[in-house]
């Protein structure tokens, strides 16, 4: 996940240099439309086959579950990208430059489906080296890709390898082991069940990537610039890569959690070893945030960004919230199946992040975006941390 997060960042910087502000911010304002969907890709059965797949019994049900989630959920997603494309003029009506990138974008939310599913398949078998290969390789092909179609291409370019990178991985794994999508025994988990659960995890589990989004949209639609799209944007790039830390974490534990989530002993422990580990990796953030702003801005991303310091900053402390709470105890909800209480404190975060957001960016601009962002992560952190207190007490 380092090395995949890695990735993704030098590939923001590239597209950052080598575009222009307003192209940058179409881009973003597009791509962010996507993000903004993207949790719901498939009707979220990708995350049902992660959370039920490992409790099937036999190699055949798994092998089985994965055939009905990768269909069913690719079929879902075709339906949302043609609905997306069907409206993007009225998406992008305050932006209307980026409607082509957003129609380039939409079937990005097909290969992402198809890839996110494909590499469940290996984590409900506990192979986490291969999730890790896939995860990394994908990356590296997007980074090679993105940095060379770019440089030809510009804005388009990007668009191309952002789209195809994650496909060609996952045609690469299907072709290369098409067993995979031979099964047809039949699973012991309910469809029913398997749908129920993918739609309110599409909610639960993502509020990081769907804020920045909401924030995103709602400076592009209240300012009506591209260039506060970009300035945000680009302050928002660090503080946004580094989710990856609780993350990583969660990704390679969480079939684990799912497997001790009666375990009053091990979750106290796991959540106490968390919170001494990013509660000090938090500190040690902000205070390199606050130091050097100014001088990580000017190397990274040019002197048009300068400036923007203290976006950058009120976005690390949104950051430290997720990493302390939101991300380690929005996951355990997740694990321990109260996944509508994790979709309330999602939606309610939203909900709280766009009405701030309306308030307050008419008065001060893209801060106003950054303060909303804090106020409603520490808010979602805080009661996700509640939620999961309420629980322990809850076991014998």
């Amino acid at each position: 996940m380092i090395l995949s997060k890695a990735a993704s960042f030098l590939l923001s910087i590239i597209l950052i240099r080598l575009v222009d502000k307003p192209e940058f911010g179409n881009i973003m304002y597009a791509y962010n439309i996507v993000s903004f969907i993207g949790p719901f890709i498939g009707a979220g059965l990708f995350q049902s086959l992660l959370q039920f797949g490992p409790q099937e019994r036999l190699v055949a049900q798994k092998k089985s579950m994965f055939r009905y989630t990768i269909i069913w959920g690719t079929i879902v997603s075709l339906g949302i990208v043609a609905l997306l494309m069907a409206f993007a003029p009225i998406l992008t009506y305050n932006l209307p430059d980026a409607l082509w990138y957003l129609i380039g974008l939409a079937p990005l939310l097909i290969s992402l489906y198809v890839f996110e599913s494909v590499k469940n398949y290996f984590r409900i078998f506990i192979i986490n080296r291969t999730w890790a290969v896939l995860e990394t390789t994908q990356a590296v092909l997007m980074l090679i890709l993105g940095a060379i179609l770019t440089y030809f291409w510009n804005g388009a370019g990007y668009i191309v390898a952002v789209v195809v990178s994650p496909l060609i991985i996952s045609m690469w794994v299907l072709i290369r082991k098409p067993f995979i999508l031979w099964s047809r025994s039949k699973f012991e988990t309910p469809p029913k069940t398997l749908w129920q659960f993918g739609v309110y995890s599409s909610f639960g589990g993502i509020v990081s990537q769907l804020i920045f989004s909401v924030d995103i949209l709602s400076i592009g639609n209240i300012l009506e610039s591209p260039e506060m799209v970009a300035q945000y944007k680009a302050m928002s790039i660090i503080p946004f890569s580094l989710m990856f830390l609780p993350g990583a974490f969660i990704k390679t534990d969480f079939v684990t959690l799912v497997k001790f989530s009666k375990d009053k002993s091990f979750l106290s422990q796991y959540s106490k070893g968390f919170l001494r580990l990013f509660a000090l990796l938090s500190v040690g953030i902000l205070l390199g945030a606050h130091l050097f702003s100014e001088t990580i801005i000017a190397i990274l991303f040019g002197s048009a960004y300068l400036g923007s310091g203290k976006v950058f900053l009120i976005l690390m402390w949104g950051v430290a919230s997720m990493l302390i709470f939101r991300v380690p105890y929005g996951n355990i909800l997740l694990a321990i199946g109260w996944i509508r209480i994790n979709t309330g404190i999602a939606i309610g975060t939203l909900i709280l992040d766009l009405i701030l957001n309306y308030v307050l960016i008419p008065q001060y601009g893209i801060m106003g975006a950054g303060i909303a962002t804090v106020i409603s992560l520490w808010m979602s952190g805080l009661t996700s941390y509640l939620f999961f207190r309420m629980y322990i007490k809850q076991l014998n």
